[in-house]
């Protein structure tokens, strides 16, 4: 038997990927235009037009989704800044399913500026967080108070290996 694979890219979806570059060259933009005006209109113009959309582009920058990792206990999950580490102890229960942030709505989330991350709502799921970058490679981890969605390159893949880990069964989407 071939070893269990434990680590997985994050491959951006086409939704991502256009919704980055249009929100990138729509900041850049903004402080084209704020450098034009810098220290004519005043400390406000600056902080509005060139800080803010700059700080912007790098906090978003920094917390891109590039990866995930499992250990038999946790789940990181690695951003080109740093990481972010998901115990899984407790977990009932983990599931492929491509169309798991379909209807979802953002409620304290990025909703595509380098990734999908936060906090959302749909009809199937209730509130969950995601940490995703291609929606249609869906992964959702339950545990008794809270739901994960995430984006491995490898859906099924990744299922079979938090199964081995874990010692759950898998689950096909319902």
């Amino acid at each position: 038997m071939a070893e269990q694979r434990t680590e997985f890219d994050a491959p951006w979806g086409g939704a991502l990927r256009l919704m980055s570059a249009f929100v990138t060259l729509l900041l850049l933009g903004v402080i084209a235009l704020g450098l034009r005006g810098a220290g004519e209109v005043g400390w406000i113009w600056d902080l509005a037009m060139v800080a803010t959309p700059l700080i912007i582009l790098v906090v978003a920058a920094f917390h891109a989704i590039r990866g995930y990792e499992l250990t038999r206990d946790r789940l990181r999950v690695r951003r080109l800044g740093s990481s972010v580490d998901i115990d899984l102890n407790g977990l009932e229960a983990v599931a492929a399913d491509n169309g798991a942030m379909v209807g979802s709505r953002r409620v304290f989330a990025n909703g595509g500026l380098f990734s999908f991350s936060g906090l959302f709502r749909s009809k199937t799921l209730g509130v969950y967080r995601a940490l995703a970058t291609d929606p249609s490679r869906g992964v959702i981890l339950r545990w008794p108070r809270s739901t994960l969605v995430i984006t491995p390159d490898d859906p099924e893949g990744f299922v079979r290996a938090v199964c081995a880990l874990r010692g759950l069964e898998v689950q096909r989407p319902e």
